[in-house]
């Protein structure tokens, strides 16, 4: 995300849930850390691998958020 726009993703970013106020979704665990594997798809949509539960789901920009912060110099 270092070099797009708020909530715009690409593979190999480090994310986690944010927003979201239920302790468990379908394959997936709240408190669990993925990365984007997919960007392909509809607008807004990304394909997550969690670590956690070893499962891929698709989830909406504004439900994830980015791990860690770059700054570019």
């Amino acid at each position: 995300m270092s070099k797009y726009k708020q909530n715009e993703y690409v593979i190999g970013d480090l994310v986690a849930f944010e927003h979201m106020k239920v302790d468990k979704i379908e394959n997936a665990d709240m408190d669990d850390v993925g990365v984007v594997v997919s960007v392909d798809g509809a607008p807004g949509m990304y394909g997550v691998y969690w670590f956690k539960t070893s499962k891929i789901t698709e989830n909406l920009a504004p439900h994830l958020k980015l791990v860690y912060t770059i700054e570019e110099k």
